[in-house]
């Protein structure tokens, strides 16, 4: 039996934080478990998944998460899409009315991180994404 190759899931749903679900990769189901307290959901999911669907029953929904498909951190999509996924909600770049919704986001995550809260981002805040998203 040929043994599949898997990769680590996280990102942050805070709204769902206890809540327990089933998800599915591609179709296929996986282990149920739960959202640990924090938001953070992990799971371990076939390398080869393009999607994966997280049913939750209290409150009941469902959440589609793209799996492999980040920018390059250097990016502001890949930053915006780092954010989103540790919780930090920044609104697509063609959605933003004001153009500095990625700034104010960069600056709560630094706030957060006991960086200085600037919305630049240096060399300091990338690595701590890094650190605080796993890429």
């Amino acid at each position: 039996m040929a043994k599949v190759e898997v990769v680590s899931l996280r990102v942050k749903l805070p709204a769902f934080a206890g809540s327990a679900y089933i998800a599915q990769a591609d179709g296929a189901p996986l282990e149920p478990g739960s959202v640990g307290g924090d938001g953070m959901l992990s799971l371990s999911v076939p390398a080869r998944s393009r999607t994966v669907r997280v049913t939750f029953a209290s409150p009941a929904a469902s959440v589609d998460l793209q799996v492999g498909h980040l920018d390059p951190i250097d990016t502001p999509s890949g930053r915006r899409q780092r954010l989103n996924n540790l919780g930090i909600p920044v609104p697509d770049a063609r959605d933003e009315k004001d153009g500095h919704a990625l700034r104010r986001a960069t600056a709560l995550f630094q706030l957060a991180r006991g960086l200085p809260p600037t919305g630049d981002f240096d060399p300091s805040t990338q690595s701590a994404l890094e650190e605080a998203h796993g890429s």
